[in-house]
């Protein structure tokens, strides 16, 4: 019985590799390349155990993202993205904003339409 189980799980191992190999991109690959993988995945047992101990990457170098819809496009962190009240621009276009409403409620200023 047991056995009977584990050769029904061996297909969808095999599946769940090639998907795994597809995602992955291709510059994070560690040994041969994409094609190749697509191929050996397909040995029963064998390619995906090769898959997951040979070539998969690591970490977060593994799959590209739908966040980073741009090919190379660095994550907010490395772009050096700040916060909005560490940006000077940010707070000088709110201070603006600010002053505007009050004027505005002093009746000041005339609504914008």
């Amino acid at each position: 019985m047991t056995g009977l189980i584990l050769l029904s799980l061996m297909p969808l191992l095999s599946v769940a590799t090639i998907v795994d190999v597809m995602r992955t991109r291709p510059e994070a690959i560690r040994v041969l390349h994409r094609g190749a993988w697509a191929l050996i995945v397909c040995l029963p047992l064998f390619g995906p155990l090769l898959w997951f101990t040979l070539a998969r990457p690591y970490g977060s170098a593994r799959t590209s993202s739908a966040s980073s819809a741009t090919p190379g496009a660095l994550p907010p962190a490395a772009r050096g993205v700040r916060a909005p009240d560490d940006d000077a621009e940010f707070l000088r276009v709110i201070q603006a904003r600010v002053e505007r409403e009050k004027r505005r409620s002093d009746g000041g200023e005339p609504a914008a339409s």
